[in-house]
């Protein structure tokens, strides 16, 4: 929410028609004014806001009311929202009061994500807890999103054929760069407008594992894998019967990719997979490339 264009670039999404996500953590106050004064109703029907409850620096910095306060404001406005926190270990002699403020305040629990390690080879996960101890004592707050990331933390996707690349990007929008996925090939660039969008699908994932397949998993992007839809791993049903995701959000994120888009031949398949070696050290050798002449150049 602390960049200047972010609201100017959700109304423009939105007018379009595209569904938006925003991540904060919830505690610009002004900001949210006036993103909800900026969008008509028709464009709130396309966004939700996912609110990150770092409940521990929120009591910190006395910040927990205006958190709160801006939870309820996205909930009066009708835009959707959810309610997340990543797991720690110095939280956890907290959980107690933290499911009894949450169904207190926000009228049902927050979701559970799964923290990663990204310094280890592995991606582990972060925690001093074992895998059975973790999932113990998180699997309590009974989050669709925990219970599937933790499902597929550490399973390696070398044996599937994932289409991230093709039917879904990763784009960065201060350079323009897109790629595949976090892990993937940068594809191009969009500053090049006059160039079409070089889709090319990711197929063998080289990650040790999709610590994002929350999203990309989700939402369909290896269809032989059954998931749960994107929206379950989100909303909420609160005490009072209503929901944290509106109807037309619900039913957007109620879709696969492969429902809307064509999947391979194994022909195909490997025809991709073959360019994607070739692209892939094509990529590595540029890298080393512009690599020695910067050390040249020092």
């Amino acid at each position: 929410m602390l960049h200047p264009e972010l609201i100017d670039l959700v109304f423009e999404l939105t007018k379009e028609g595209h569904y938006a996500d925003i991540v904060t953590n919830g505690t610009l106050e002004k900001k949210f004014d006036e993103l909800i004064e900026k969008l008509d109703d028709e464009q709130k029907k396309h966004l939700f806001i996912k609110f990150s409850f770092h409940y521990l620096e929120l009591k910190k910095r006395n910040k927990m009311d205006e958190f709160v306060g801006n939870v309820n404001k996205i909930k009066i406005s009708g835009i959707s929202y959810s309610i997340e926190i990543t797991p720690h270990d110095e939280l956890v002699p907290f959980i107690n009061e933290v499911k009894e403020f949450s169904i207190r305040q926000f009228g049902a629990l927050p979701h559970i994500t799964v923290a990663r390690n990204e310094g280890t080879d592995e991606i582990s996960l972060l925690t001093s807890y074992n895998r059975e101890e973790y999932n113990n004592i998180w699997s309590q707050f009974n989050s669709e999103l925990f219970r599937f990331k933790l499902s597929i933390f550490n399973q390696s996707r070398k044996c599937d054929f994932c289409y991230a690349g093709l039917w879904s990007l990763a784009v960065d929008l201060e350079s323009g760069l897109y790629s595949q996925c976090y892990g993937g090939d940068v594809l191009g660039n969009f500053k090049n407008l006059d160039k079409p969008i070089n889709f090319r699908a990711i197929g063998k994932c080289r990650l040790p594992h999709c610590f994002n397949g929350h999203a990309f998993l989700a939402c369909g992007d290896i269809p032989e894998l059954t998931t749960p839809f994107y929206y379950e791993e989100r909303d909420r049903e609160m005490i009072t019967g209503e929901h944290w995701f509106k109807p037309e959000i619900r039913k957007f994120f109620s879709s696969k990719l492969y429902e809307s888009n064509k999947v391979y031949d194994e022909f195909q398949k490997k025809k991709v997979m073959r360019l994607n070696n070739i692209m892939h050290i094509v990529c590595i050798g540029g890298r080393i490339k512009r690599h020695i002449v910067s050390l040249c150049k020092r």
